[in-house]
């Protein structure tokens, strides 16, 4: 339901009519505030230290849908009606990953042992991402473009047995790297203000780790975040 309200309110926005010029054709910085939806999906293989333990080969995969709202900023160069240019955002959302019916023994049901459920999976609480753009002036107040980059995410990967036996009160936050690609369309409504529609595929990797004391052995999971995302924002071209 947010998706269709989402694209139903960007089409009207695009399809009303405009009195302005628009900047869009002009270089410039653009300063703004954004909102939308993503769907991230995280996977965990989980291992001990040196490779030895029962719990080696452990694979995990959950997703989740989260809403989302941040900040950009960048800056733009058209000339021709050809565009390129560099942006960032800043980002918080609410991913919850997890799968709390894991095996803590991989082959043991859960019901045979205390030992033998985990809850594993990752909280996305927020993700950064800083792209090079690219783009097609298609009038004064309408462009195109294609983007890319870098991408980070920050959150909570969870490795703990039934009874969080596992590690520092079962979590482990992780800074993750990796990158991002997508397209989007970006109008004028005044001389200043703009608004935009984007799709962004993201996609991060991180070593999560923590320790049992009651084995005395060091556990990780090598955690990767896919995610697409779609969202709207409200740009002030300076």
């Amino acid at each position: 339901m947010n998706k269709i309200l989402m694209v139903a309110m960007l089409a009207a926005a695009f399809a009303a009519p405009n009195a302005y010029a628009g900047k869009m054709n002009e270089s410039g910085f653009n300063l703004g505030v954004n909102a939308g939806w993503l769907h991230g999906k995280s996977t965990q293989k989980v291992t001990d230290w040196e490779g030895d333990s029962d719990y080696d080969g452990l694979k995990v995969r959950e997703s989740d849908n989260a809403g989302l709202i941040g900040i950009q900023l960048g800056y733009r160069h058209v000339k021709n009606d050809f565009m390129i240019g560099v942006e960032g955002d800043y980002q918080f959302t609410n991913i919850k990953n997890n799968n709390t019916g894991a095996p803590y023994y991989p082959g043991v049901p859960f019901y045979d042992s205390e030992y033998a459920s985990a809850n594993i999976g990752e909280d996305v609480d927020r993700f950064a991402t800083l792209r090079l753009k690219a783009g097609y002036v298609v009038n004064p107040e309408t462009m195109v473009y294609v983007t890319g980059g870098y991408a980070y995410t920050k959150g909570d990967v969870k490795l703990y047995d039934g009874d969080g036996n596992v590690g520092h009160s079962g979590k482990d936050k992780v800074g993750a790297d990796g990158w991002t690609a997508g397209f989007g369309v970006e109008r004028s409504i005044t001389d200043n203000i703009s608004i935009k529609g984007e799709y962004l595929y993201l996609r991060t990797h991180a070593n999560a780790h923590t320790y049992n004391p009651d084995e005395d052995e060091d556990y990780y999971a090598k955690n990767t975040f896919k995610a697409n995302l779609l969202r709207v924002g409200v740009n002030y071209n300076f």
